[in-house]
C-alpha cells in the first residue's frame, strides 16, 4: 500500500459532495501532490470551467474510464446520484476493475457515497475480491465560519458482511476522513434505522425555535440561542466524552422550571433515539457516538449560527421527497402545535411525566416513519397497509386542523362527524343481519363487528355475565396511538360517541352503557351490553354465529379509514366556506406522516356507498 501523500485517487462525480469533502483528500495527499494524483470527472458541463478554475487538479467532463486508465488509482471516490449508480458500476466499474485484475494490478478501494445500491451490489458485480464500503459524510465541518477540525461529528461507513477489509485499509479510510471527525462502523443491515435517527437528531434545530416562540409568546427573557445552551449542558452533562460547550448563558436568570423541562425534554429524545437503536439491534457503544455526537454538533450549530442561516440550510438539504423532508414534516405535523402549547402554558400547569413520555415515544416514532420511507426510496419496503393506529392517526389529524381553524365549531363538527360515521357503520352491520335472517338484537351486534384486533394490541377482559355481559377494555390501538402522537384531546371526541353510536344505528332499541373510559383518565373503558346475558346457552349461540359468519363482516382498514375521512370531511365542506383548503390540509399533514399512497386511498372514497353491505 503506498503512503497516503502518495496515493492515486480518481473522483467520479464531481459535485458538491465531493467539493465539500475536499478537505479529506487535500490532507490525504497533500497540497503539493494534488495535480499530479487527483483526476476528478464530471458530467456537468456548465460548472467545468469554474471547477477547473477553483481546483488543481484536472477536472475533465464524463471519460471516467480514460481517467482511470491513465492514473491507476488506489481509491475511487464514487459520488453520482442513486440513480445513475448501477448503470456507471456496470458500464465503467465493471470494466475497469476487469482490466486490473487481468493485468494483475492491485484493485483500489471503491468509496461508494450513494446510500444505495448497497457495498453487497457492488461485491456481486465487481467481484468479492475488492474492498468497497458506502459512505455518509459528516455534513458539518464549520460553523459560523469556524473550523471544527474534525472535533464534532461523524462519518458513516458500511462494510459489506460478505467481504471483510484489511486492516491497514481500514486505518487509511480513518485517517482519509479524519478532517471531518470521527468514523463510526455501521453494519449494512442497520443503516436505514442509524440513519433514520440522524434524521431525527435534526429536527433539534425546529423544537429550540418552537421553544423559544412559546416562551417569547409569554414574554419570557430569553435567546434561542441560550435554549440550545441549555440542552447541550444538559447533553455534556450526561454524555462525558462530547467536546465541551463553550458558550455561557446570556441571560443568567432564566426560570428554573425552564431549565427542569428542557433537561427532561433532552433527555427523553436522546433516549427514545437510543432505545430505538437498541431495539433495533445496534451495539450500545455505537449508539452513543451516533446519537449524542450528532445531537452535539445539531445544537452547537443553533448556539452560533442565525436562525435564518439554519432554516435555510435545512431546506436546503432536505431533497423534495426525501427522508430529511418527512422527518420535518413528522416534527410540522406531529409535534409542533404540542410542544408550543405545553411550553408556553408551563407557568400555569407545568407538563407532567406524560409529556416526557410523548418526547420518547416521538422520537421512537420519528425514527420509524423516517425509516419506513428511506427502506421504500431503497425499493425494498414492503406494502405497508392501513392498520387502526392509521385509522386512529387520521381522526387526529382532522380534528386538529379543523379546530386550529374553527375553534369550538369546529369541535362540534368533528364530533357531528363521529355519531354519523358510527351510525352509518352500524346501519351496515345491521343490514346485514337482517340479510342473513338475524334479528337486531345485542347479541347479534356483538357477532356483527366489523373489524377484529391484531394480536396483542386489544386487553378485552369479561367482568360479568348477568343480567348483562360487561367487558373491560384495558388496552386498545387508539389509546395508544393518540398517546404516542398526542393526540389525546382530539381522540376524546372520538370515543365519547362512537361505541354508543354504534350500537344505535345496528339498532335504535339498542342501549350500550359505558361507565368508564381511558381516555378520561379511567383504568379501562366499561362496556355494559343490556340485553345480552352470556349464559352458557347464549354463548354458544355466539359463539356459533361468529363461526358461521368467518370473516365475511370484517372490512380493512383502508375502508375504515375512507369511510371516516369521507363522513367527517364532507360536514367540513358543508358547513365552513373554507372546507375545501381545510381538507387539503388534512390530506397534505396525512401524507407528509405516512405516504403520497395513502393520501391518493384517502380520495378514493369519493362515490363509495358506505351503506353498502
Amino acid at each position: 500500500m503506498n503512503k497516503d501523500r502518495e496515493s492515486r485517487i480518481v473522483i467520479i462525480g464531481m459535485g458538491f459532495l465531493m467539493e465539500y469533502i475536499s478537505p479529506c483528500y487535500e490532507n490525504f495527499v497533500t497540497e503539493k501532490n494534488l495535480s499530479s494524483q487527483i483526476i476528478a470527472i464530471t458530467a456537468d458541463e456548465k460548472s467545468i470551467l469554474d471547477k477547473q478554475k477553483k481546483y488543481p487538479f484536472r477536472i475533465i467532463l464524463n471519460d471516467n474510464l480514460s481517467a482511470l486508465r491513465e492514473l491507476h488509482p488506489d481509491i475511487i471516490l464514487f459520488a453520482v446520484p442513486p440513480l445513475a449508480a448501477p448503470a456507471l458500476a456496470e458500464n465503467v466499474l465493471k470494466v475497469y476493475y476487469d482490466e486490473e485484475r487481468a493485468a494483475n494490478r492491485s484493485l483500489p478501494d471503491l468509496f461508494a457515497f450513494p446510500p444505495t445500491p448497497a457495498g453487497k451490489y457492488y461485491l456481486d458485480l465487481l467481484g468479492e475480491d475488492i474492498h468497497v464500503c458506502n459512505i455518509l459524510p459528516n455534513m458539518v465541518k464549520e460553523i459560523n465560519g469556524v473550523k471544527l477540525n474534525g472535533l464534532e461529528g461523524n462519518s458513516y461507513i458500511t462494510y459489506p458482511n460478505e467481504s471483510p477489509w484489511l486492516i491497514e485499509n481500514l486505518q487509511r479510510i480513518e485517517r482519509f476522513f479524519s478532517p471531518l471527525g470521527e468514523v463510526v462502523e455501521v453494519k449494512p443491515q442497520h443503516i436505514m434505522e442509524v440513519l433514520a435517527t440522524l434524521v431525527a437528531t435534526d429536527v433539534i434545530p425546529g423544537t429550540i425555535y418552537t421553544i423559544y416562540d412559546a416562551l417569547t409568546s409569554i414574554d419570557l427573557d430569553i435567546s434561542y440561542k441560550d435554549v440550545a445552551t441549555i440542552f447541550r449542558d444538559r447533553l455534556q452533562e450526561k454524555q462525558k466524552s462530547l467536546p465541551k460547550n463553550q458558550n455561557k448563558l446570556i441571560n443568567q436568570d432564566i426560570d428554573t422550571k425552564i431549565i427542569y423541562i428542557l433537561n427532561k425534554y433532552c433527555d427523553s429524545w436522546y433516549q427514545g433515539l437510543h432505545d430505538y437503536l437498541i431495539y433495533t439491534g445496534v451495539e450500545e457503544n455505537s449508539i452513543n457516538r451516533i446519537v449524542s455526537r450528532k445531537l452535539d454538533i445539531a445544537i452547537h450549530a443553533c448556539q452560533e449560527e442565525s436562525r435564518e442561516v439554519i432554516e435555510f440550510n435545512a431546506k436546503k438539504h432536505a431533497t423534495p421527497n426525501g427522508v430529511l423532508e418527512k422527518g420535518h414534516f413528522v416534527f410540522r405535523v406531529l409535534m409542533k402545535e404540542k410542544l408550543l402549547k405545553v411550553i408556553s402554558d408551563y407557568k400555569k400547569k407545568l407538563p407532567d411525566h406524560s409529556f416526557y413520555d410523548w418526547v420518547y415515544s416521538m422520537a421512537i416514532e420519528t425514527s420509524k416513519i423516517v425509516a419506513a420511507k428511506g427502506k421504500q426510496l431503497a425499493g425494498n419496503a414492503p406494502y405497508e397497509r392501513f392498520t387502526a393506529k392509521t385509522h386512529a392517526s387520521l381522526f387526529g389529524l382532522m380534528v386538529r386542523n379543523v379546530i386550529k381553524v374553527h375553534g369550538e365549531k369546529g369541535r362540534e363538527v368533528c364530533e357531528e362527524g363521529v355519531q354519523l360515521y358510527a351510525k352509518q357503520r352500524g346501519a351496515r352491520m345491521g343490514k346485514r343481519a337482517m340479510k342473513n335472517g338475524d334479528k337486531r338484537t345485542m347479541l347479534n351486534y356483538m357477532a356483527y363487528g366489523e373489524w377484529k384486533p391484531v394480536s396483542g394490541t386489544m386487553d378485552i377482559r369479561e367482568s360479568a355475565q348477568s343480567p348483562s355481559v360487561v367487558t373491560r377494555v384495558y388496552k386498545c390501538p387508539w389509546n395508544v396511538t393518540w398517546q404516542k402522537l398526542g393526540f389525546m384531546e382530539e381522540g376524546r371526541l372520538y370515543c365519547k360517541h362512537v361505541d354508543k353510536n354504534l350500537a344505535i344505528g345496528f339498532s335504535g332499541e339498542l342501549n350500550l352503557g359505558i361507565n368508564g373510559n381511558q381516555m378520561e383518565g379511567d383504568e379501562y373503558c366499561e362496556f355494559i351490553f343490556n340485553g345480552a346475558e352470556l349464559n352458557e346457552k347464549n354463548r354458544e349461540k355466539l359463539d356459533k354465529k361468529r363461526t358461521s359468519l368467518g370473516d365475511s363482516c370484517i372490512k380493512d382498514w383502508e375502508y375504515h379509514s375512507m369511510h371516516l375521512f369521507s363522513a367527517i370531511s364532507g360536514l367540513i365542506k358543508e358547513r365552513f366556506e373554507d372546507g375545501e383548503e381545510i381538507i387539503d390540509n388534512i390530506l397534505d399533514d396525512f401524507v407528509s406522516v405516512y405516504s403520497k399512497n395513502a393520501g391518493d386511498i384517502l380520495i378514493d372514497s369519493k362515490g363509495i356507498d358506505f351503506s353498502d353491505i
